[in-house]
């Protein structure tokens, strides 16, 4: 069900659309983020993505967009380059992610991932989007890139061996109580999460990236295989007592293996320092 506020968004989103095509040629557009899947409350953004077969329109045409659908000053996102530009800018209150592409770099960004291999990256977020967001204009091209964004076994293997690295902190768990540490361990923990849920999304063919997390429980609901009550599991990793935290960690960390290896029992999935192993104090 969209609720009213993410209704009143695409309307943004929709005139911002007839503009750009009153001033340039966009051969898709696509609206991503919460706008799109119904969820955006009143401190969503409006992203929308623009894709052109030649040319991105230059700063004037963009710029003429903008101050036709009121917006104020805008701030880019990331540097403009001959095949992309993003700028951000509020209209009545509200933030606008304006994005302008052309097909070859989208397409040059999704070889990244499935043909080259690139997991750990931010693009893996273009490409949730891309599979995610509504096509409001284009949809036969936008069709046609989603075909081109597969998810294969390659790729599900690519995210098992990139993410699983884990700090063992069950080895120096009686160290931690010794040390004034807590700091790192928070690191240190926060890292492991995404760890873990960059192996699970792997295993479940789901896209993830760490860069900006949002609606992790959401995310975690996608799985078809994952530990029991992984989302509460994962914020106990922050549990201010260090050895309650770190025993979830290593328990996290097992039943996670083990359901790697029903799927991909070929995998090396060996730890710096195994599973209940502990670092005994000298004598």
């Amino acid at each position: 069900m969209v609720s009213d506020t993410a209704e009143r968004l695409r309307e943004l989103a929709e005139r911002l659309l007839a503009l750009e095509l009153e001033h340039g040629a966009p051969a898709a557009a696509l609206l991503t983020g919460s706008v799109s899947t119904g969820e955006a409350d009143e401190y969503s953004d409006v992203d929308l993505i623009l894709y052109f077969d030649g040319a991105i329109p230059d700063d004037e045409a963009i710029n003429a967009v903008r101050d036709s659908v009121g917006g104020g000053d805008a701030a880019p996102i990331g540097p403009r380059s001959e095949d992309a530009c993003a700028i951000q800018f509020p209209v009545d209150g509200v933030q606008v992610q304006l994005a302008h592409e052309t097909l070859a770099s989208v397409e040059a960004d999704i070889a990244k991932v499935v043909d080259e291999l690139e997991v750990d990256t931010p693009l893996q977020k273009a490409l949730e989007g891309l599979h995610t967001g509504l096509a409001l204009h284009g949809a036969e091209t936008i069709a046609r890139l989603r075909e081109r964004a597969v998810y294969s076994e390659e790729l599900q293997r690519a995210m098992v061996q990139t993410f699983w690295r884990f700090y063992p902190l069950w080895y120096v768990a009686d160290q931690l109580e010794r040390r004034d540490a807590v700091v790192w361990r928070y690191e240190v923990m926060a890292q492991s999460a995404y760890n873990v849920l960059g192996v699970l999304a792997g295993l479940n063919r789901v896209w993830f990236t760490t860069f900006q997390l949002k609606r992790m429980r959401k995310l975690v609901e996608s799985f078809e295989l994952a530990p029991p009550r992984l989302a509460e599991r994962l914020e106990a990793l922050f549990d201010p007592d260090a050895k309650t935290a770190v025993a979830e960690l290593e328990r996290l960390v097992g039943e996670t293996r083990e359901l790697v290896r029903g799927r991909f029992p070929d995998l090396d999935l060996k730890l710096t320092r195994e599973l209940g192993t502990r670092h005994a104090p000298f004598s």
